[in-house]
């Protein structure tokens, strides 16, 4: 199991990548330019020196972030203020279901999880060491590793998270947001 997830998270990172890439060439080509975090997934991303540092094993599920042991090393952008944390709301309740995405993220705030108020603390915590885990755009994460070369890497979780654009629907936005409680 452990195999295939390093090689779907390879394949799948090198994707992106390429997609990202023909992306920014054709941006470059045509207007108006479309902003990454409309286009670009988000993702966990782990720095392994500092889960070696912590003791902590690599999480392969978002459940596995439940677990007492990464209590303090996991930073996400908060639903209410980001769009990151607003398509990782919306992909675990399009894979869940919204009672039990929003019992998740209770159990995750449990967990000592640091809910970020913009999209690029997770990745600042990430390249500057004070976290082992966090979240954010794909697109995001590959500059700073060109720009830091920070030993971060991109895991797709074995859940299979729908890759959800941000919701026009303001009124149902809304009407999720009201239950966030962090």
């Amino acid at each position: 199991m452990k195999k295939f997830f390093y090689l779907r998270t390879a394949l799948l990172s090198a994707m992106i990548v390429a997609g990202i890439f023909l992306s920014c060439e054709k941006a470059k080509k045509e207007e108006p330019f479309t902003d990454y975090t409309e286009t670009s997934p988000v993702a966990a991303v782990i720095n392994r020196a500092k889960l070696e540092e912590n003791g902590l094993p690599v999480p392969y599920s978002y459940h596995d972030l439940l677990n007492p042991v990464f209590s303090g090393n996991i930073a996400m952008p908060n639903p209410k203020t980001t769009t990151a944390g607003y398509k990782i709301l919306l992909s675990l309740i399009n894979t869940l279901g919204e009672d039990e995405a929003f019992d998740y993220f209770d159990n995750l705030a449990e967990n000592n999880i640091h809910f970020t108020e913009f999209d690029s603390e997770p990745l600042f915590a990430l390249t500057s060491g004070k976290t082992a885990i966090g979240f954010s755009f794909v697109s995001a994460v590959v500059n700073a590793v060109k720009l830091t070369d920070a030993p971060l890497e991109i895991c797709f979780f074995e859940e299979a998270l729908s890759d959800t654009e941000t919701d026009d629907d303001f009124d149902r936005k809304n009407q999720l947001l009201e239950k966030w409680k962090y």
